[in-house]
């Protein structure tokens, strides 16, 4: 149904003007974000559908630019709106929140544990960190398969550098429930660790999360050096 076929009240834009943003669902406000929809879609079909792929919205938001960019229904435009969207999200809640510092493997799993619980497939982030161990962002870097992680070493950089961080920490969940790194795990960090030395940026921890544990590969002594972080 085109919106326009929607009793005004109905429709997004009239919506927010005559109640109030905060009367809106999720799927209303990226609708009015990215304006028109897609083949055979009005905005508000294309948003559902968007973040009912993608499971949530902050799912959707948390999307690489790639990712948007090469959806059959968003192309480039509507794909740079939902990326800046998320941006302004992620630096208004950096202002907004407690500072959180990263001093044990057991800090950054209590930071991030919410955001892998009850995946079915394996998600990678990144946690970028400041001269002090201060969280400066949270990066979803790819979503892979049930027991797979699409690690990109140029694509670790690329966010480490955006975000201005001194060091990193990544973290993926295992979805079969084992919280220990793997031979593959093992050997793609370490070549991780090593691009991470080349541009200057402290490779802090791999962790590896499942929805009631973890593990540090730090504390394993299988980062270079073996120290405890």
């Amino acid at each position: 149904m085109n919106i326009l076929e929607l009793p005004e009240e109905d429709r997004p834009r009239e919506k927010l003007l005559n109640l109030g943003a905060n009367t809106m669902s999720d799927a209303e406000l990226i609708a009015l974000i990215l304006s028109s929809g897609g083949k055979g879609q009005s905005a508000l079909e294309l948003s559902q559908s968007l973040i009912k792929e993608a499971g949530t919205l902050a799912e959707l938001l948390n999307f690489p630019i790639q990712k948007l960019v090469s959806h059959k229904n968003l192309g480039e435009a509507k794909a740079v709106k939902i990326s800046a969207v998320r941006e302004l999200a992620t630096r208004y809640n950096n202002k907004n929140k407690s500072i959180v510092r990263i001093s044990a493997p057991g800090d950054a799993y209590e930071y991030i544990k919410s955001s892998l619980s009850g995946k079915e497939t394996e998600h990678l982030y990144l946690i970028a960190l400041n001269a002090r161990n201060t969280i400066i962002n949270k990066s979803l870097i790819s979503v892979g398969t049930v027991n797979e992680t699409l690690i990109h070493p140029r694509e670790i950089i690329k966010v480490a550098v955006m975000n201005n961080a001194v060091s990193i920490i990544l973290v993926h969940n295992h979805p079969s429930g084992e919280p220990y790194p793997s031979t593959e795990d093992i050997k793609v960090t370490h070549r991780l660790e090593n691009a991470c030395k080349l541009v200057g940026i402290g490779f802090t921890d791999h962790i590896i999360v499942c929805d009631s544990s973890y593990s540090s590969m730090r504390a394993q002594n299988l980062l270079g050096g073996g120290e405890n972080n």
